[in-house]
């Protein structure tokens, strides 16, 4: 049941109430609106909704705690010049001159060689490092034939990697500023009015979303897959291609790209059959999704060289702190905000304080404010005692004595190498990964507690160790899987197996 809206106090709501209901809101705006978001059998609400995760969170925030959210906007405010460049997005589209995406000739040509050699043909719309031991699998087996949109492999029938998209017809355009409108008006129901800074943002986003939708079907006209591979599939830019799967009866197959750590956010499942890594990810699949596809586990091709810890490994040469991202656009649900990781790194420093021998290497995720990390490390002339890394994580989690994982895979990958975790998670909702409640890891759920949990990992009894390392395999076994060296393998029986069923 939807609840009403408009009269929506956020002021007066609790945390867990404030996120289940701007997940309501993002789900079901188009129950407020006139507009029918459904276009060539493709529904737009469904494929808009990730242009919603922080846009709706971000009004919610700015409305609840404008001067927490005033260190957001600051993060903000500099994109904002690209999409001001255009007060008119849709006008300024429909001017711009069409380039061809893809070589037909070529598409064509290898189409045939694909044909002759009789081979089912996977497509692979958008790749990702998290498929890389997975394709490496299918291609030595030479049973399939892999394409993708811009893999720079001779394994691959290549489509060009895509340039300027085509401009909207004058219906496309019409659509596009009904949607928009639309979404707007539903989002108000729910007394949620976008920031000035993501109205535009979302504008644009969806006048883009309908010319990467046209390439992306031009894409699968011309491949003509016996299937689709997808690293994700519930928002952009792969969701597209699961949905045009899915209406043109095609199958897809998404391989479980990490723990996924949001509450509700990527809770559905568009693909037809989804590999996880363990039953963790499979008994969330089943409980949340609308949709319930085929889920088999699999476990992580990219884990096929690890194997489960023979003993806890506290030796190391520093703490290892691995970020979340937290940059506005990753920042979903209302209770998280982005000036998170810089309260944690506070926390770290007053640790650091009173650990003199201690060092903090920081390894930031991609879409983490890096350079914030530096001016602050450099304010407070840190710098000889805490580093920002770009080296591989699990290289610098095999040196290190205890991993500080925020909300992340590595606090998984850490429990490969028999490592202390401790979960720092700052925001006042509840985490959603389970490290704590099962004992695998220790909390890191406030300042004190951080630099409490720190202090205790230095000095664990025998005892200590023993019910730690049990209570981290058990979380290996029930979130990464079977570690056999065979999860390549099965992926890639799924994979064929889609196929032939269909």
């Amino acid at each position: 049941m939807v609840l009403l809206q408009s009269s929506v106090d956020w002021q007066s709501l609790s945390v867990e109430v404030v996120d289940q209901l701007a997940w309501t809101a993002i789900c079901h705006w188009q129950d407020h609106s006139s507009i029918d978001p459904i276009r060539n059998g493709l529904n737009y609400a469904e494929l808009t909704r990730s242009f919603l995760w922080d846009k709706a969170s971000r009004a919610i925030r700015q409305h609840r705690n404008p001067e927490k959210f005033a260190f957001e906007r600051s993060l903000i405010q500099p994109l904002q010049g690209k999409f001001r460049q255009n007060r008119n997005p849709i006008a300024e589209l429909l001017k711009q001159p069409f380039r061809p995406t893809y070589d037909r000739i070529r598409a064509i040509r290898q189409t045939s060689v694909s044909n002759r050699q009789n081979l089912p043909i996977l497509f692979v719309p958008r790749p990702c490092p998290r498929l890389k031991q997975g394709l490496e699998t299918l291609m030595r087996s030479k049973q399939i034939l892999l394409r993708g949109s811009y893999l720079q492999s001779s394994y691959f029938l290549e489509i060009n990697k895509l340039g300027q998209q085509p401009p909207l017809t004058s219906d496309e355009a019409a659509f596009a500023f009904q949607l928009y409108e639309g979404i707007t008006e539903g989002l108000k129901a729910f007394n949620i009015e976008l920031i000035s800074e993501d109205a535009p943002r979302l504008q644009t986003q969806i006048i883009q979303q309908l010319a990467y939708v046209r390439v992306a079907e031009i894409e699968m006209r011309m491949t003509r897959p016996d299937a689709i591979l997808l690293y994700a599939d519930n928002h952009h830019p792969v969701q597209e291609y699961a949905l045009i799967a899915q209406r043109d009866g095609i199958p897809s197959v998404m391989l479980q790209h990490g723990l996924d750590c949001e509450r509700y956010y990527l809770d559905e499942a568009y693909a037809s059959d989804l590999a996880v890594w363990g039953t963790h990810r499979r008994d969330r699949y089943q409980q949340d999704s609308s949709y319930q596809p085929r889920i088999v586990i699999t476990g992580n091709p990219e884990y096929d060289r690890l194997r489960y810890p023979e003993k806890l490994a506290p030796e190391g040469n520093y703490w290892l702190w691995v970020t979340r991202p937290h940059s506005p656009e990753k920042c979903y649900a209302p209770s998280r905000y982005a000036d998170e990781g810089i309260e944690i790194l506070e926390a770290l420093m007053i640790a650091l304080s009173k650990f003199p021998d201690a060092r903090l290497v920081i390894k930031p995720h991609p879409a983490d404010y890096v350079e914030r990390y530096q001016t602050y490390i450099e304010q407070h002339s840190l710098s000889d005692r805490v580093e920002v890394s770009t080296t591989n994580v699990q290289t610098l989690i095999a040196k290190a004595s205890v991993v500080i994982s925020e909300d992340s895979t590595a606090g998984l990958e850490a429990m490969f190498f028999g490592k202390p975790v401790i979960h720092a998670h700052f925001a006042a909702s509840a985490p959603v990964l389970s490290f704590v409640r099962s004992s695998a890891a220790f909390p890191g759920y406030s300042p004190e507690m951080l630099c409490d949990s720190l202090n205790q990992v230095q000095q664990l009894t025998a005892m200590q160790q023993s019910d730690l390392f049990e209570a981290q395999r058990d979380f290996l076994q029930s979130h990464a899987g079977d570690c056999d060296g065979q999860a390549a393998q099965r992926v890639m029986s799924l994979i064929l197996e889609t196929i032939h069923k269909a």
